[in-house]
């Protein structure tokens, strides 16, 4: 009768602290920002969904960078995604080995948007035909435009470090059709001085499926987010 008390009791102190721990939050999650705040950072609309079924643009196979060398070297480019969200807008995730400084450092996002290289950039290749590159000294973020079809008006980008990831959205003028949309882009991470370079596969091409969710106007903003 004893054991039979004891093993009653036992059962009720694990009901008990269950119950104790599923009405506490999970403090894992309290250092991750929410979607909304992203995607308001990012000037999406509030929908989780925007975050997923990214195109893979490049992928490394590299052994991962240690958090020790990437306080001293450029930051490693993991992985770059790009989708199209809807209209003129695009969204990039950027994913690095570990968190990147952004103290002493460069990270530029290249993109033909018109799928034509004798338009925008001139010069060598990769380079010749770039339309447009974000740019963030730090976290101050400039745009620059090769394209004479493209102005500040109708050219825009925000920039939101979450972790290891960068997040880069930009409004900009996309080739019309209902089918996938060809574009050619890539991230290049640098380390000023001395300088020292990280990037995805240049002049990557790839196609984005086309989204129609409504988005609002993009306005420039002068340095990223950190969340």
């Amino acid at each position: 009768m004893k054991h039979h008390i004891t093993f009653i009791k036992r059962i009720f102190s694990l009901c008990s602290a269950a119950f104790i721990l599923g009405a506490l939050p999970l403090t894992a999650s309290s250092t991750e920002p929410k979607s909304d705040n992203l995607l308001s950072a990012l000037q999406l609309p509030p929908d989780p969904k925007i975050l997923e079924s990214f195109e893979t643009v490049y992928e490394s196979t590299r052994a991962i960078q240690t958090e020790a060398d990437s306080g001293a070297n450029a930051a490693v480019v993991r992985k770059l995604q790009v989708k199209h969200v809807g209209e003129n807008r695009l969204l990039a995730r950027i994913e690095f080995d570990q968190k990147p400084q952004t103290e002493g450092r460069k990270f530029l996002l290249y993109l033909d948007t018109d799928n034509n290289s004798e338009t925008g950039r001139t010069g060598t290749p990769p380079a010749q035909g770039i339309d447009l590159m974000v740019i963030l000294s730090g976290i101050d973020e400039n745009i620059m435009l090769y394209n004479p079809a493209l102005s500040p008006e109708t050219t825009k980008s925000r920039a939101v470090f979450v972790d290891k990831v960068l997040y880069i959205t930009v409004e900009t003028p996309l080739p019309k059709g209902d089918g996938p949309i060809p574009l050619r882009g890539w991230i290049l991470s640098q380390r000023v001085e001395p300088v020292q370079s990280d990037s995805s596969q240049s002049s990557s091409n790839f196609t984005l499926p086309r989204h129609t969710l409504p988005v609002p106007p993009l306005t420039q903003e002068k340095s990223a987010t950190q969340l």
